[in-house]
């Protein structure tokens, strides 16, 4: 399984899940143990948002 294709997502009630593709690796409490299971595999991190909230005025991205 290549790192370049996992993925932290948010599952609402469940914490954040590493997944590939459509297969649930494993799911975290916190976002940054998620995170850290990424970079114990020697993965890269490419971050990902919808918007931008600065000074409470959303901006899409």
């Amino acid at each position: 399984m290549p790192a370049d294709r996992l993925v932290v997502r948010f599952a609402y009630q469940r914490g954040w899940q590493v997944v590939d593709r459509s297969t649930i690796l494993q799911t975290f409490e916190k976002k940054e143990e998620a995170f850290q299971f990424l970079v114990n595999r020697g993965a890269r991190v490419w971050l990902e948002w919808s918007r931008t909230v600065i000074g409470r005025e959303s901006t899409a991205v």
